[in-house]
């Protein structure tokens, strides 16, 4: 990954814990942010743009859970879930482009509003 004007570009951003994006701006670029805890973890939007590049689901255990409203928005801004849960929370989740939910993957709602550009669903989608 490279830097300019503390912006990420390229590569990725994995995160095995519980992430706080608070007046980001977009300073993580086009890298790629991954979840990939194998507990709990809470991700948690508070205002800006969090990044550009896409976003991973990839858990072997435990469960991604919104802890506000989460916006990926960006233009052709994807959202993979390629292992484990994503619980929604009765929060809303945008994504501007694809989302991917691979076998064995799940999303749920739980109360929360999706909207998405497609979807490649392969897994569980428990939404209205």
């Amino acid at each position: 990954a490279s830097t300019a004007s503390s912006y990420i570009y390229g590569g990725n951003f994995e995160a095995r814990g519980n992430v706080v994006a608070q007046n980001v701006n977009g300073q993580i670029g086009t890298a790629t942010l991954s979840f990939t805890g194998t507990g709990a973890q809470i991700f948690t939007q508070t205002s800006g743009v969090l990044q550009k590049g896409d976003v991973t689901v990839n858990k072997a255990s435990g469960t991604l859970t919104l802890g506000a409203n989460a916006s990926f928005n960006q233009s052709g801004q994807k959202m993979f879930i390629t292992a484990g849960t994503v619980d929604m929370n009765a929060k809303n989740l945008t994504i501007n482009s694809t989302l991917t939910i691979s076998s064995g993957a799940t999303l749920t709602c739980n109360g929360g509003v999706l909207t998405r550009g497609s979807l490649a669903n392969s897994g569980t989608l428990n939404c209205p």
